[in-house]
């Protein structure tokens, strides 16, 4: 079997000029295909030192997809050349369900990270080492219709429009990605979001709508706009080695530190309750017979702004 290689050596005039930039991936079907195309590309690092050199400057041997689904790593998701210019890698869309977002980079000869610069709309700052804090990754958002996810959306009439489109802050506002599945009266679409607050609107041929059937809103930029859906998850929380306590509250950020709202129930020598907590960080404690505690089986404590000392809960 005979192997072909191309073997390009760019030159910087020219090549670059009059080509329309791209996110670096495309969804099609089940499938995600990550895209490389070298007209993208102004500028790579040297990964060793930081150095900057032209694209044009470099021999291209291979491109690699580097992020954190693969760690990180260099060398192992080669890509396949497809044209002079353009590099192609196709991966399965379940490989990727677990996150809504990914972010992700392109190597070159194992040893430079291509920089996408301001010019991609899924752009996001790089936080690895001083000398990348000056560039960008590439975000990846692999969201498709999940028939058991957390979260349908809906929308009612529009019954002759040829498409609606779902969009909003879960995937960077892309705006073909979520086409809405026709219902008999309206359109629907089921996701998997995290938990935390989602802004979003529907596209109707075109035409952006937010949801007329959820009250909760945000304004937008542009004098209009956005729905906002917030997504919880049950988190429950326990207390052990208090089973002669006559009452057991929990309080936190989540609540407003209300003294009465949660009230623990004891199960055998534990107490127990279960909350739905949206996205991100929250301050708690319990109060034992009106005594404040902080959780013993929880060893991340951090002060609040009024110098008292919380047990702190992420939820992503």
């Amino acid at each position: 079997m005979r192997i072909v290689c191309f073997i390009i050596w760019f030159t910087i005039a020219g090549i670059f000029a009059g080509h329309s930039q791209q996110e670096g991936y495309r969804i099609e079907g089940e499938r995600v295909i990550f895209t490389f195309d070298i007209r993208d590309y102004n500028i790579l690092t040297r990964d060793s030192t930081g150095e900057k050199l032209n694209a044009g400057e470099i021999r291209i041997d291979n491109v690699s997809l580097s992020g954190e689904f693969n760690d990180w790593i260099m060398d192992d998701w080669e890509l396949k050349q497809v044209s002079p210019y353009e590099y192609e890698l196709t991966k399965d869309l379940k490989d990727f369900d677990s996150r809504v977002k990914w972010e992700f980079k392109y190597v070159v000869n194992h040893s430079f990270w291509a920089e996408p610069d301001t010019s991609f709309r899924n752009i996001t700052e790089s936080r690895k080492g001083n000398f990348w804090l000056d560039v960008y990754n590439l975000d990846f958002y692999p969201l498709t219709h999940n028939e058991h996810g957390n979260t349908t959306f809906y929308l009612s009439g529009h019954e002759k429009a040829k498409a609606v489109i779902l969009t909003g802050s879960f995937n960077k506002w892309n705006e073909e990605a979520l086409k809405m599945n026709r219902t008999d009266s309206g359109w629907k679409i089921t996701l998997d979001l995290p938990p935390g607050d989602h802004s979003y609107k529907f596209i109707a041929d075109g035409e952006w709508l937010h949801d007329p059937a959820n009250p909760n809103k945000t304004h937008n930029e542009f004098g209009g706009y956005n729905s906002v859906v917030r997504v919880t998850t049950p988190i429950t929380f326990e207390l052990t080695s208090y089973p002669s306590a006559g009452e057991v509250v929990l309080a936190g950020t989540f609540n407003n530190w209300a003294t009465h709202d949660l009230l623990m129930k004891r199960v055998d020598d534990t107490w127990k309750i279960t909350v739905n907590l949206s996205g991100g960080k929250h301050h708690y404690k319990f109060i034992v017979d009106g005594k404040w505690i902080t959780d013993p089986r929880n060893q991340v404590l951090e002060y609040d702004q009024f110098v008292h000392l919380n047990s702190v809960i992420m939820v992503k």
